[in-house]
């Protein structure tokens, strides 16, 4: 076992924080859009290409995708984030951000970087909304969702992992996520 990794309680807890999150905001469309997600939560962003050349070249050496700062001036958080990068790939990197602050990282850490890319998965796509809706496939997901199909194959990887054990489906079917999201999608579909 790596000495760093994250334990089965702690990702029901990262859930959880996602749940809260979601909950506290009144939020309960998907796919998420990251860009109201920020405006919800004060977050301020930043395209890597509306900075000034040299800071450019600063963000890239800190991050291709992104990354996040605390500017004590105004009093909140900036997701810099690099705006050529596919639109998937973007909504991930600033969820990911996202996560650093909703689990109240201060270190940059192999552990918190683990636990921020489960959140950001867990916040983008819920593995038992794939249950609830009966998707079959990664183009459905990645639709659904608003993911890469690389990102959908490896949800789609993880979802028929966990089949072999139905209790945990059922889990996740019917845990707080799915109950935000599935009322939204059904009142809209």
């Amino acid at each position: 076992m790596i000495k760093d990794s994250i334990t089965g309680e702690r990702y029901e807890e990262i859930k959880e924080v996602v749940a809260d999150m979601y909950e506290d905001l009144g939020y309960t469309e998907f796919p998420v859009n990251v860009y109201e997600l920020c405006h919800r939560l004060g977050i301020r962003l930043i395209k890597y290409s509306a900075l000034k050349p040299d800071c450019t070249e600063y963000s890239m050496h800190c991050s291709d995708d992104g990354f996040l700062l605390f500017n004590i001036d105004r009093g909140c958080y900036q997701v810099y984030y690099n705006d050529r990068m596919p639109p998937e790939r973007i909504r991930f990197t600033i969820m990911h951000e996202i996560a650093h602050i909703m689990l109240e990282h201060t270190k940059h850490t192999a552990k918190n970087e683990q636990e921020a890319n489960f959140f950001a998965k867990t916040a983008l796509v819920p593995l038992g909304m794939i249950y609830k809706l009966r998707l079959s496939n990664s183009f459905e997901i990645a639709d659904t969702f608003g993911i890469s199909i690389e990102f959908a194959r490896n949800i789609v990887a993880q979802y028929n992992k966990s089949m072999i054990y139905p209790s945990i489906c059922e889990r996740e079917a019917n845990n707080r996520l799915v109950a935000l999201f599935y009322q939204e999608k059904m009142e809209v579909g």
